[in-house]
């Protein structure tokens, strides 16, 4: 394991409050602790500011065929235009992406986005539809990218059936073995589950920290992203330094 992926965790939980986390100590299955304190530090500023918060997650690929330049300044422009677009709708956002390549030729980055849900005029608080999110990102993708845009006609058309088959923004609604899976979690300080589902948006964000993937990318090259964190001593945030190779 190459030295900027020393610090690596096999426990089962992580943390002062044990939250789960995605490892197998059996099957050599280990998360990044620096990636781990920079999902903890986003998730614990929004849910101190905010009692409506809206966890989801996405992947953002690239095309067959396309070639990847070697740095993130895709991933860079894209991900300034998704989160002032988000800021513009009045959401507040917090976010970690991570650089992941295994098989393919290019890069891929896994995300977890944080925005808060504010309450309709009669003070009815609801769960956001993913889609927006999900749609917003594909067309700032594909911008990035210079490809001509999906028909909005076939947007909600699977991309595997699409006649411009890219799929490149993956809304991961479905486990890797294809059953459906959950994505989209409310956590509302009024819920009695709120405790449990913070444990559940941790264990799933854990799988941007996974061990696997984050060995090819090229030296010099930054793997982990975030929003920044007001850096105040009033709020036990955590300041963790830019996590760069």
């Amino acid at each position: 394991m190459p030295k900027r992926h020393a610090n690596m965790t096999d426990k089962p939980t992580f943390g002062e409050k044990s939250k789960p986390i995605m490892t197998n100590c059996a099957k050599g299955l280990r998360c990044s602790t620096p990636i781990l304190k920079r999902i903890e530090s986003q998730m614990d500023d929004m849910l101190a500011r905010h009692d409506d918060v809206y966890f989801f997650r996405f992947d953002i690929r690239y095309p067959q065929g396309y070639t990847a330049p070697r740095d993130n300044r895709q991933f860079c422009a894209f991900q300034a235009d998704y989160v002032k677009g988000l800021q513009r709708a009045n959401y507040d956002v917090r976010y970690v992406a991570v650089r992941e390549q295994e098989n393919s030729s290019n890069q891929h980055y896994s995300e977890i986005v944080l925005v808060n849900v504010s309450p309709d005029p009669k003070g009815v608080v609801s769960k956001p539809e993913l889609k927006p999110f999900i749609d917003s990102a594909e067309k700032i993708w594909e911008r990035k990218l210079g490809l001509p845009p999906v028909d909005e006609d076939e947007r909600d058309i699977p991309p595997e059936c699409r006649k411009k088959n890219r799929g490149l923004i993956e809304d991961c609604t479905k486990s890797r073995y294809g059953s459906p899976q959950e994505n989209g979690i409310m956590l509302s300080k009024s819920d009695p589950e709120y405790e449990e589902k913070i444990n559940r948006c941790f264990h799933w964000g854990s799988y941007t920290a996974k061990g696997k993937q984050k060995d090819k990318t090229p030296p010099g090259q930054r793997e982990l992203f975030s929003s920044r964190l007001p850096n105040t001593q009033k709020n036990n945030y955590y300041q963790i330094k830019p996590y760069q190779k």
